[in-house]
C-alpha cells in the first residue's frame, strides 16, 4: 500500500512540472511535421484541434515529458503543416520526439493512436500523418 502511494506521489509531482521550452541555437535542423486530424467516428477532418512536440525521454514503460518543442493547432480544414527548427542532437541520453493532441476540453485520443513518435533524424515520421480523435461528450444519468 505503501509503495502505490509514493508510485501516487511521484506521478503527481512529474505530471505536474511546468514544462520548459527547447531553442535551437546550434546544430538546427528544420523538421517536416504535416498531416490531418481526423475524427474517428466520422473519418473526417477536425478543425482548429491544438497539437504539441515534445522532447520525451523513456523512463521503463512510461514516458516522461520534459521538454515542448513547438505549440500548434491544425486548421480550419483540418490539416497542419509546420517546420520547427530542432537541434539535431535532441536525440541524446534517450530522449525523442512525440507528436500528440494537446490536452483540451473538446477531443480526445486513444492511447495507442495518440502519439507518434521521431527516434532520429534518418526517417521523418511526421509527415503525412492522420491523427485520429474522438470527441468528448458529457454524460448524464
Amino acid at each position: 500500500m505503501k509503495a502505490l502511494k509514493l508510485l501516487a506521489l511521484i506521478s503527481c509531482v512529474l505530471l505536474s512540472c511546468k514544462k520548459e521550452t527547447a531553442i535551437c541555437t546550434d546544430n538546427c535542423y528544420t523538421l517536416n511535421v504535416n498531416g490531418r486530424v481526423v475524427n474517428g467516428l466520422t473519418n473526417t477532418n477536425v478543425p482548429n484541434v491544438p497539437l504539441i512536440i515534445d522532447q520525451v525521454k523513456s523512463i521503463g514503460v512510461l514516458f516522461s515529458s520534459s521538454k515542448i518543442v513547438q505549440e500548434f493547432s491544425a486548421n480550419s480544414n483540418g490539416t497542419f503543416s509546420e517546420s520547427p527548427r530542432i537541434d539535431s542532437t535532441i536525440f541524446q541520453n534517450g530522449y525523442v520526439l512525440s507528436l500528440k493532441v494537446k490536452e483540451n476540453s473538446n477531443y480526445m485520443t486513444l492511447p495507442k493512436s495518440g502519439n507518434n513518435y521521431l527516434y532520429n533524424l534518418t526517417t521523418n515520421s511526421f509527415t503525412n500523418l492522420n491523427i485520429l480523435v474522438y470527441p468528448k461528450v458529457n454524460l448524464t444519468i
